[in-house]
């Protein structure tokens, strides 16, 4: 296709612009209650790498170079809502950009644009694109790591791998994968002689050498924090065969038929019967096999990893970008005819736009979070006006992150509501004793509001699809 460059910057602006309608949206749920606050943390202090730069509850233990670099420009530039929006949009951007120049230039300019529209239109990475969540800038450096190692500029892989391993620890199966893959495929590959099986192991152990860098991190948080791995995260961990077996299941039902992502199975196994029947019967491979291995070997090591930890859907992200190029591959080969490919693609890419949501809770794997977080706007504004900043408010999660700091997006004022109590904080035990006045609750429905010991009358209910805030006075 002649003009694929063209068409994918013009795309890629198309979604920019697109996206930043949100450039100014408060933050929602997980950035409200760890990373923004992290953020704003570690700028006001002292901005480190070191595990005990900041509190482990903002931590959670996990490596922070996410936080570094946005506390890094944050102090450059100021502290603004747009700006880390716009750093999540440029991560968002670079990842898309990674996807289009891998497909190109290893396989063909039309997989590489079929990837990167593919990936594009994803439910789950739209709503990601402009959120500020370490999961973006993993899923870069992801397929960044990739795309070195694949074009064999192994100073860059090394740099890009290590920079992953400090993003979340999801990407210690990153060198786990390549390296696998690597012997895998020089080993059953069709060569005139079989190479030694050992010293082709040994010769290519320098794709490990990254985990160097992580084992490092966690002996620096053992010796600083006195544990390798957050204790509360640590506790979720689990080796039982069912629960495996479960959140692997999860997992595969979320990537492969969730979203509308059912349409991509077709592509994805014939290109996978095609890698299969070179390897094992032809015993001929291209670099379109080398590639796809890697894909697989990735999404396979990355379902594995997410089904000893905790799952979220988002933690799945780094996966699409694999999908949508193995998807990408089989289009192009079922089809044979570009023609074809860009018809398939645009039915693809409509279907999957016309999902983007869905009018549930679905935390932050969709643009339904939009809605949550208009609502919380409304109810904090009424608040707001009617001059409550000192009145005993109860609430719930995530109202009160909103209502107690200035930096998630939600106060127009700079100005904080200093007398909230919330089943999370320990300000809780007061209330029995405290004369509550206001009682906000964000889905009254699945919540007892029995807990409170007073007659409640409703003021005003803001809701927007599935959200919905409730806002009371006591009656005493």
């Amino acid at each position: 296709m002649k003009y694929c460059n063209s068409v994918f910057f013009i795309l890629l602006s198309a979604f920019i612009l697109w996206r930043l309608e949100d450039i100014n949206l408060p933050f929602f749920w997980d950035e409200t209650g760890v990373y923004v606050k992290a953020i704003a943390y570690m700028y006001k202090h002292s901005i480190s790498l070191m595990p005990q730069s900041m509190p482990s509850e903002l931590s959670r233990g996990h490596p922070l170079l996410f936080v570094f670099i946005h506390s890094l420009l944050v102090r450059t530039f100021g502290f603004h809502i747009w700006l880390l929006h716009t750093i999540a949009l440029f991560i968002s951007a670079a990842t898309l950009i990674t996807v289009f120049l891998l497909g190109k230039k290893v396989l063909s300019p039309i997989v590489g644009l079929t990837a990167a529209v593919l990936l594009a239109v994803q439910p789950l990475f739209v709503a990601q694109s402009m959120m500020v969540l370490p999961e973006m800038l993993l899923t870069f450096l992801s397929i960044l790591t990739i795309y070195f190692f694949i074009n064999k500029k192994r100073s860059l892989y090394l740099i890009a791998c290590s920079l992953a391993l400090l993003t979340k620890e999801s990407a210690i199966i990153l060198p786990f994968t390549l390296f696998s893959a690597h012997i895998f495929y020089n080993y059953w590959g069709y060569t005139d002689t079989k190479p030694n099986f050992l010293k082709e192991t040994i010769s290519k152990s320098w794709i490990l050498s990254p985990l160097i860098i992580f084992f490092t991190f966690l002996i620096i948080q053992k010796l600083q924090m006195g544990w390798f791995f957050f204790p509360e995260h640590a506790g979720m961990i689990t080796l039982y065969p069912k629960a495996i077996l479960s959140k692997s299941f999860h997992a595969l039902i979320f990537l492969l038929l969730n979203q509308n992502r059912f349409l991509f199975i077709i592509p994805c196994l014939f290109i996978l019967y095609k890698l299969l029947s070179n390897i094992l019967i032809k015993r001929i491979t291209t670099k379109q096999d080398y590639l796809i291995l890697i894909l697989l070997s990735f999404f396979i090591g990355a379902v594995l990893f997410a089904s000893i930890n905790v799952m979220m859907n988002r933690y799945l992200l780094y996966l699409l970008p694999p999908i949508s190029i193995m998807a990408a591959c089989g289009l192009e080969v079922l089809f044979r005819n570009e023609r074809f490919v860009v018809g398939a693609v645009f039915l693809l890419a409509t279907i999957s736009l016309s999902f983007s949501k869905d009018n549930k809770f679905v935390y932050d794997e969709s643009l339904d979070y939009k809605d949550e977080v208009l609502v919380q706007k409304q109810a904090t504004g009424y608040l707001e006006t009617h001059n409550l900043y000192h009145s005993a408010i109860f609430t719930n999660y995530p109202i009160y992150h909103g209502l107690e700091d200035t930096c998630l997006g939600y106060l127009s004022a700079n100005m904080t509501f200093d007398n909230v109590i919330s089943p999370d904080n320990s300000s809780y035990g007061k209330l029995k004793t405290d004369s509550i006045q206001w009682v906000v609750i964000y889905d009254p429905q699945n919540f007892n509001l029995k807990e409170i010991p007073y007659k409640l009358g409703l003021i005003i209910t803001y809701k927007s699809s599935y959200a919905q805030i409730n806002i009371y006075r006591t009656i005493k």
